[in-house]
């Protein structure tokens, strides 16, 4: 009888997250207890507590989770532009805005942040491959994912295509053109 498989892992990460979220619009974050959140998740305390050590764990673990999606996506598909790649971040973001602002609101952002850079990262080991090309893909990815965080605290009010364009207005053609000979090199097993 095998144990529990990743399908039901990400359902179990998902209704907590989704759990917490909900209960966030009723309250302060810090007077939700972990009862509360298994309760409207329809979760047992022990599913908790194999998932999770702290109520931040929730949010940041479910995005990991749903960003472990996006990087497969990002490092499996070929670009034509960096454009083209930040639109495909831009779209994940949207699609689980929800959560992520909660965690964001939650103070988890920097934590949240950190994460997402080491996925990044593992998703394009040819940008990690040199000191040089570490240095300029983390100060780029750093301003990359600031604007992101500021865009979620605008609510998202200008398009992810606005977005994209910003960000590539501040990033030189030279390093466009190493992020994507990096990440398409990636994807051709090279």
């Amino acid at each position: 009888m095998g144990g529990i498989n990743r399908e039901d892992l990400s359902l179990t990460r998902k209704y907590m997250a989704m759990a917490l979220v909900m209960l966030m619009e009723e309250k302060p974050y810090d007077e939700i207890s972990i009862t509360e959140i298994t309760n409207k998740a329809g979760l047992s305390r022990m599913a908790y507590y194999r998932n999770y050590n702290s109520k931040e764990d929730i949010f940041v673990h479910y995005l990991l989770d749903v960003g472990g999606e996006l990087t497969e996506n990002l490092s499996s598909h070929r670009y034509s532009s960096l454009h083209d790649m930040i639109v495909q971040v831009g779209l994940f973001l949207q699609g689980n805005y929800t959560v992520a602002l909660a965690a964001v609101k939650a103070g988890q952002s920097e934590r949240l942040m950190m994460e997402l850079t080491k996925k990044i990262f593992s998703a394009f080991p040819e940008i990690t491959g040199n000191a040089e090309n570490e240095y300029i893909a983390s100060f780029y990815l750093g301003a990359v994912l600031g604007v992101f965080r500021k865009w979620f605290e605008r609510e998202m009010s200008e398009s992810v295509y606005e977005i994209a364009d910003i960000i590539c207005n501040l990033i030189d053609a030279e390093t466009e053109k190493r992020f994507l000979n990096a990440g398409n090199n990636n994807n051709q097993g090279v």
